[in-house]
């Protein structure tokens, strides 16, 4: 026949189906939202985005220190 079924402590019988961590669903979803966020940051490419550790803000460019810097965060970058 099958496989000998293993049973718990409990005497229940243990599960031979391995368990996913995301439903097909919830992985599709989030997919399609890093699309979208994708497509976000591409349409605004004349503005520096930050992303710094998923901070979704833009810079605001220092001219006479040329920098660029997050308001939210505090993340500096340099232009050239």
């Amino acid at each position: 026949m099958g496989e000998p079924s293993r049973r718990r402590a409990g005497g229940q019988k243990e599960s031979n189906h391995l368990m996913l961590s995301r439903t097909l669903h919830s992985s599709v979803v989030g997919r399609s939202a890093s699309i979208r966020r994708q497509r976000r940051r591409s349409a605004s490419s004349s503005r520096l985005y930050c992303g710094t550790n998923g901070c979704a803000s833009f810079l605001t460019i220092d001219p006479e220190r040329k920098l660029a810097i997050c308001e939210v965060c505090g993340f500096t970058r340099r232009l050239s």
